[in-house]
């Protein structure tokens, strides 16, 4: 979706151009939340690593939901620059754990 007008202009048949933007947000949007929940269902399972506390994964979970849906709506370099930040600091604790 960041390239919207210039694949257009290209005619280059991209998943934003074939479908709506807005078809391409919710679907994008409905993926990153079911990722987030699987990931966080893991973690309390102790599926890929064990530990006693999981309380910033958990903290965490709905904060990516929430920096995604709004970096996603009007998507830029930064934007998902931005959303990549604020995946590391979960993720590094999760590989912690895993270490």
């Amino acid at each position: 979706m960041i390239d919207l007008a210039a694949d257009r202009a290209a005619g280059y048949a991209a998943a934003a151009v074939r479908w709506h933007p807005r078809t391409c947000y919710r679907t994008g949007l409905a993926l990153w939340t079911a990722a987030t929940i699987t990931w966080l269902v893991c973690c309390h399972l102790n599926v890929l690593a064990r530990r006693d506390d999981w309380t910033l994964q958990t903290v965490a979970a709905p904060l990516l939901v929430a920096v995604y849906a709004v970096a996603a709506r009007r998507p830029s370099i930064p934007r998902m620059a931005l959303v990549v930040v604020a995946f590391a600091v979960p993720a590094a604790d999760f590989l912690a754990a895993v270490a």
